[in-house]
């Protein structure tokens, strides 16, 4: 009974007696808490900062973090900082080397590349360190060895077939190696080919490919004209073929069936030259025609005129399929004209000369080329012909080259086959007129592509020396 009231008094003492040791007024209470929430914040910051900084996976993003915003000075101390600490962290060596070489430390980099490459030398199943180790040496020009470090890994395991970054590496290094040797002069194109076949081989994206396959085409294109220089044309026609498992371009298909007419092949020139006209009627209907009706008079010369009707009437179907004027299809010109004379001063009269350049400014060759130069007086539309020459200047034997190449311009000179009397000449002025075909057919259309004119001074004196008609 008198023990429990004690207690109750001694406990209610308890509560006023700290209360008043440890009160604080409202304000000073407030300012209280502030303080230690700042204090406490600037503890935990501190010792995050130092968790992260200690941090690996940390380290790691921030590293390539910085790389991607181009801090490369910042980023090399983060790596550095991370294999310091984790000595044994195979991606910490692969970036470090990666960015070792973004400051052109290429030695650096090569050790950082070789130690993360023997800490997965047991189990390949990363490529990351023979990847970066090969772009060393391929910006080093060291091909050969870049190709062995490639297909250590490639080799070392299936999954690494379908690795991109490693397929990525394998594409291009062939296609750098491909480019080294067109760079040269003149281009290697025997050891650039395969070159590309090899990038091809390996690439898996889109957008690098279309651009892979027109160097291979190109190259495929000059290979093939190297042969066929050596008359090595089975070589050339196998080049070709090869590059058509990358793109079925007519102007291959094109190739292919020329050579085959170079081998006195004609049955299997038609069928590629089919082919061609399936991928392009209009660019490849004239040639195709033309060949046809060629096979036609082989045909009849064997008395075999069935069968020679059949090719026939598919020319006719040909060329009433594809109505495209051939200057649209094969454009020509004529470039540095120039327009000379001589006078016989016994006789007063004149021989001109024309001489200029054809230039073919299409895609593709031409098989047949005829051109005829006027020379008049006069004015334009009233053309008074004093003479003319013709002269043959592509033949199948001897095609015009597609534009850009050294045999697609063809230097042409030409003079009348009579003289021309000065006072022939309307007011002194001498006039050129160029024109082409591009059938030996009587009835064929000719283009006009040029027209100069010169001033001849004794005609001119001589026609104003003329008495004037009287009225």
């Amino acid at each position: 009974m008198f023990r429990r009231p004690l207690r109750r008094r001694s406990r209610r003492a308890f509560w006023p007696i700290l209360s008043r040791v440890f009160y604080i007024n409202p304000q000073k209470q407030y300012m209280l808490i502030v303080i230690s929430a700042i204090a406490m914040a600037t503890l935990v910051f501190s010792g995050l900062l130092l968790f992260r900084q200690s941090d690996h996976g940390d380290l790691m993003t921030r590293g390539k973090w910085l790389m991607r915003q181009g801090k490369v000075a910042l980023a090399v101390k983060d790596f550095e900082s991370l294999v310091r600490q984790y000595p044994k962290s195979y991606d910490g060596h692969l970036e470090l080397g990666k960015a070792y070489m973004a400051i052109d430390e290429s030695e650096k980099a090569a050790k950082e590349f070789q130690y993360a490459s023997l800490l997965r030398a047991k189990n390949l199943k990363e490529s990351g360190a023979h990847v970066a180790i090969s772009r060393m040496m391929v910006a080093q020009g060291n091909y050969q060895d870049a190709e062995k470090q490639l297909f250590q890994a490639y080799k070392a395991r299936p999954e690494n077939r379908k690795d991109k970054e490693l397929l990525s590496a394998l594409t291009d290094l062939y296609e750098e190696w491909g480019d080294f040797y067109m760079a040269k002069s003149p281009p290697d194109v025997v050891n650039a080919f395969p070159k590309y076949v090899a990038a091809l081989r390996y690439v898996r994206d889109f957008e690098d490919q279309r651009p892979l396959e027109d160097k291979l085409h190109s190259t495929a294109e000059h290979l093939a004209d190297h042969y066929s220089n050596l008359k090595e044309y089975d070589q050339a026609i196998a080049v070709l073929k090869t590059s058509l498992k990358h793109g079925m371009r007519p102007n291959t298909l094109v190739s292919i069936a020329a050579l085959y007419e170079k081998r006195a092949d004609l049955d299997k020139a038609i069928y590629w030259y089919r082919k061609a006209y399936e991928q392009d009627p209009k660019i490849i209907s004239i040639k195709l025609s033309t060949i046809l009706v060629q096979k036609g008079r082989e045909l009849n010369e064997l008395h075999r005129p069935d069968e020679a009707q059949k090719y026939f009437e598919e020319a006719a179907h040909i060329n009433e399929t594809v109505k495209l004027p051939l200057d649209t299809l094969y454009p020509v010109g004529a470039s540095n004209v120039q327009l000379t004379y001589q006078i016989n001063p016994s006789t007063v009269d004149m021989q001109p000369t024309a001489k200029f350049n054809i230039n073919n400014d299409s895609s593709y060759p031409i098989q047949y080329l005829r051109v005829k130069a006027f020379f008049l007086t006069g004015e334009k539309d009233q053309d008074e012909k004093l003479g003319d020459a013709m002269q043959v200047i592509a033949t199948d034997k001897n095609p015009l080259a597609p534009k850009g190449e050294p045999r697609g311009t063809r230097p042409v000179e030409m003079q009348p086959g009579v003289t021309i009397p000065l006072e022939d000449l309307d007011a002194g002025k001498l006039r050129l007129k160029v024109m082409v075909t591009y059938s030996d057919d009587t009835n064929a259309k000719w283009v006009e592509i040029k027209n100069a004119e010169i001033t001849i001074p004794e005609a001119a004196k001589m026609n104003a020396d003329k008495p004037k008609p009287t009225t």
